[in-house]
This record gives C-alpha cells, sequence and structure tokens, in this order.
C-alpha cells in the first residue's frame, strides 16, 4: 500500500550556481488512483489527518510545512525551495496527537502512517512533475474476543510489551517505545454477543519482522477485572496485519487450534 504525492517541479537539469528560489506546489493522490489535485489521502477508506514535509539542503533543516485535514489546500502544499539540491521528507499519517522533536514524530496514539525521501533540484528552470511514493510504516494489531460478552463490561486495554509511538523521519527508523497501551470502550449493545468485539491497534514498526507479548484485559465501570489474557510472542512487521481470536472471559481463556493431523502434522496455538 502506498501514498503517491506529484511534485510540480522542472524537466530534469543539472544543478547551477545561482541564486534564488522557486515555489514548489505538492499534489497529493488520494485512493491509489491517478495523481489528481484532491483534499483526499486516504488509506483502506480512511483520510490521513496530518501531511509534513521536511526540507533539508545538505545537513541543515531549512523549513518544515505541516498541513492538517482542516486546511483548504490539504494535500496540495505550495513550499518555497531555494535553489539548489534538497533532501525533502514525507509524512503523513492519522495519529492522535502527533508531536515533532528534532527529526522525531511522535503520536500519543499512532494510527496508519506513511512516510518516503526524496532527493530534488530546483534551479530557475524547472518545471514538469515529479512522482513520490510514501510507503506505509505502520503495523496493525487486530484482536477478535470470541467468547460472551458479560454484563457491566466497560472497556477492553491491549498493552504490548513493546510498542512504537514514533519514528525519525530521516531514516524511517522506529522510535519511543511505551507502555501505557491502548483502552476500548465498549458499547452496552456488545453485551451477550459473540465475536463482536473486535479491537484494532497500530504502532510504528521497522522492515524486519519482531515479537512483543500483549496482554488484553476487559474491565467494568468501577475497574474490576472481568477477563484478561496475554498472547505470547506476537509477530510484528511493518505494512503487515497481525490477527489473534480467542476467549478472554471464560474460566479457562486458553485457545487452542489443531488441523487433522491426516493432512499434516497438528498446530496448536495459544493466548
Amino acid at each position: 500500500m502506498a501514498v503517491a504525492v506529484v511534485l510540480l517541479t522542472a524537466c530534469e537539469k543539472e544543478a547551477v550556481n545561482e541564486a534564488g528560489s522557486k515555489s514548489v506546489t505538492f499534489a497529493v493522490e488520494g485512493d491509489f488512483g491517478n495523481p489528481v489535485f484532491t483534499r483526499a489521502m486516504t488509506a483502506d477508506g480512511k483520510a490521513m489527518t496530518d501531511l509534513y514535509v521536511f526540507d533539508y539542503m545538505g545537513e541543515e533543516l531549512k523549513q518544515t510545512v505541516h498541513q492538517t485535514g482542516d486546511d483548504d489546500d490539504f494535500g496540495s502544499p505550495t513550499v518555497t525551495l531555494a535553489y539548489g539540491q534538497h533532501r525533502l521528507y514525507f509524512v503523513a499519517s492519522r495519529g492522535d496527537g502527533v508531536a515533532v522533536s528534532g527529526t522525531v514524530v511522535s503520536w500519543s496514539k499512532p494510527s496508519d502512517t506513511f512516510w518516503a525521501a526524496k532527493n530534488v533540484t530546483v534551479n530557475s528552470g524547472s518545471a514538469g512533475t515529479q512522482t513520490v511514493t510514501l510507503g506505509r510504516v505502520s503495523t496493525k494489531l487486530k484482536l477478535t474476543v470470541m467468547d460472551k460478552v458479560p454484563e457491566g463490561i466497560a472497556t477492553v486495554s491491549v498493552a504490548p510489551a513493546q510498542w512504537w509511538y514514533g519514528m525519525d523521519y530521516t531514516s524511517g527508523v522506529s522510535l519511543g517505545d511505551s507502555d501505557e497501551g491502548f483502552v476500548i470502550n465498549v458499547p452496552a449493545s456488545y453485551v451477550g454477543t459473540k465475536g463482536k468485539v473486535t479491537l484494532s491497534i497500530f504502532g510504528l514498526s521497522d522492515e524486519d519482522e519482531w515479537l512483543s507479548d500483549v496482554t488484553v484485559t476487559a474491565k467494568d465501570g468501577s475497574g474490576g477485572v472481568l477477563g484478561t489474557a496475554t498472547i505470547h510472542d506476537a509477530p510484528f512487521m511493518r505494512n503487515r496485519c497481525t490477527e489473534y481470536s480467542g476467549r478472554l472471559f471464560a474460566s479457562n481463556n486458553a485457545m487452542s487450534v489443531s488441523l487433522d493431523d491426516t493432512w499434516e502434522a497438528s498446530y496448536v496455538g495459544e493466548w
């Protein structure tokens, strides 16, 4: 999955020693279709809420452009770039509580996130188009509670032992581990149902697979524990969804799955 960004720039020319600057407009493509000017930057049908462009010349950050979904020109920022060689970094996301500190972008509650780096030459003859593709740098954990939801349930918390809440935008490396976890409110209409409580959380991820334990806990309105389960060594990776299902409220909340060994060797998984 990728979000494409189109840069209205030059037919390629060698950089020259000249003073000046040029306004460059970035048109962000939505829904992965043909490049068009649009306010929609979407992934899986959900719109991005923040777009950052970080402009470097050499090792120096020259400017930061931040757009939000409330901006009239969201997805098509115009940036004035000095003549010369630029290294541009793009970050698009829809997470909550976004913040930038140094070269780190982080979220209090991360969600789907895309990133790219691009070298650009700007001079007086710049014209034309150039495409930049933002690749997904997030991972997703989806949990489905299979047993009957009891009376009095208020929340389900998901607490991974390791989870990345930020990234270095100059490298795409994930940073900012936290043990705060996520708390999801459960509607009263879910009481008595089975397989209807589905929880999804996002985090930042590097390209290599990594493992983390995940604790799932259901509580009532007073904070009393109604059920808990732990997933051991759940595997995560950039641009991949990890899905688990199991029982949370039964006295024995382990989930076991066996395949008929007349087909192949048995497989047993549990949480």
